[in-house]
């Protein structure tokens, strides 16, 4: 990668540098970073690469078979590989691969490309590759980080901060209008740590509103996508989806 090192990669054609605005057809989005992978034999061992890192751990939360590890990423034939091998490591039987920008290219909005081939065929489960996005406050894999931290994107000082959105069982909404397979509550999460609602001289990163008190902060997520092939129908499905706290009544946006 000698000499390409810019936000925009040097392989990137310049069409690609703007398109029309979603909302507003007369205004224009403007190429703010992109990736080609076309130099072939890249490593994304710590400090290898500018933009992305590969991760070397056990992906605990979501019971993940696989050990993720740097070895499992490389490039090839213009595309980033990542590699899930049969194997025995760190007492799991299985490797695969996960790369991040986590506090090494962040953003605050945009759109988002990807051109992606899944892997394996479309009868076989247990897969579940993704694309996704995350808050920087909190780094996938690491669970300390995301304790209290994900979904949050949430700045008022109420009941929605507090463990299960509830204090002393209210309100009712929180326990009773929320996921049937749950005992209908709405979170089963411990609380916003950095809320809004966090007294003067307490640990906040900030910044602070104008009226004294801090920003909620979180870490929510966006998925583009997240692909798997169902048991029953032997078929393969793709999901878009956001998660984020406080959780609406029903888990509905227009809920009151």
């Amino acid at each position: 990668m000698a000499g390409n090192w810019g936000l925009i990669d040097l392989k990137t054609p310049t069409e690609a540098y703007t398109m029309p605005a979603w909302e507003d057809g007369t205004a224009e989005l403007q190429l703010i970073f992109s990736d080609e992978f076309e130099v072939d034999g890249r490593s994304f061992y710590p400090g290898d690469d500018p933009y992305w890192e590969a991760v070397d751990l056990h992906y605990w939360a979501t019971n993940n078979l696989e050990w993720y590890d740097p070895a499992a990423v490389t490039t090839a034939n213009g595309s980033l590989v990542i590699t899930l091998s049969e194997q025995q490591t760190h007492n799991l039987s299985y490797q695969g691969g996960l790369i991040s920008s986590w506090n090494k290219f962040c953003f605050t909005g945009g759109y988002i490309e990807t051109s992606v081939q899944l892997p394996g065929p479309n009868n076989v489960v247990g897969l579940w590759p993704a694309v996704w996005t995350m808050g920087n406050l909190g780094r996938a894999g690491y669970g300390a980080s995301l304790e209290g931290m994900w979904p949050y994107t949430y700045d008022a000082c109420d009941v929605g901060t507090a463990p299960n959105q509830t204090i002393g069982g209210l309100p009712s909404a929180a326990v009773t209008e929320g996921d049937p397979y749950n005992d209908n509550h709405l979170s089963y999460l411990p609380g916003q740590r950095l809320s809004r609602c966090t007294c003067k001289g307490d640990s906040h990163p900030g910044p602070i509103h104008n009226d004294g008190s801090y920003v909620g902060r979180g870490a929510p997520e966006i998925d583009v996508f997240e692909a798997l092939v169902n048991a029953d129908t032997l078929t393969g499905q793709v999901s878009q989806s956001c998660q984020w706290a406080v959780s609406m009544v029903r888990y509905l946006l227009d809920a009151q």
